[in-house]
């Protein structure tokens, strides 16, 4: 963590042989192949944003998770430059929140590992750790995806807690986010209908 301090302001100078812009497309080209083209993505370690910078220019509603403190600081000096709505969490990674938009072809296998794994047990959701993945599924007509769903472990009762008390930080700052991205779409269309009204007169 110190390293990563002491690092952080020219992290950027000795990353500048990074191609971001090349990765940037291929994982955008991977998520479109998988039917993600818009929507919320988390982006794990984002140090100072660059990755995360150039997903939200490509149309995806960004948060950026990183444990050094000032590697965000960095992040956030570019998104105020940018303009674009990024949500940044100084988070260690052990509880990230995340909300999932399945396919129509994976609902069934959710609601199955739902009912096992939870609903029988009568456990909360969020009491365990659960692993995602996504398999491809050919069967002879058609390719298609399939999310896949093992619960990893339970979460101790003081986990559980912390847990609890991080989901409603998190669930706060989403509303914030959304609330300036709804101020920020208003403010945009009002601009416009402007424009549109000096340009008929």
């Amino acid at each position: 963590m110190e390293a990563y301090t002491s690092f952080a302001r020219v992290y950027d100078t000795f990353m500048d042989n990074i191609p971001y812009e090349e990765w940037c497309e291929y994982l955008t080209g991977l998520m479109r192949e998988y039917g993600v083209r818009d929507g919320l993505v988390l982006d794990l370690g984002c140090g100072t944003g660059n990755m995360t910078e150039l997903l939200a220019k490509a149309g995806y509603d960004m948060i950026g998770a990183d444990n050094a403190e000032e590697m965000l600081e960095i992040a956030m000096e570019k998104r105020d430059k940018s303009g674009y709505d990024i949500l940044y969490l100084l988070q260690d990674g052990d509880y990230i929140p995340l909300q999932l938009s399945l396919p129509p072809t994976s609902l069934r296998p959710f609601n199955d590992f739902m009912n096992a794994a939870f609903v029988a047990r009568r456990r909360p959701a969020w009491s365990s750790v659960v692993q995602i993945g996504l398999k491809r599924v050919d069967n002879g007509n058609n390719t298609y995806s399939v999310a896949t769903f093992r619960k990893v472990e339970d979460l101790q009762p003081e986990q559980v807690g912390e847990f609890r008390a991080f989901v409603e930080s998190f669930r706060q700052q989403a509303k914030e986010m959304l609330k300036n991205r709804a101020e920020l779409s208003a403010a945009r269309e009002g601009e416009e209908d402007q424009y549109a009204t000096a340009n008929t007169e």
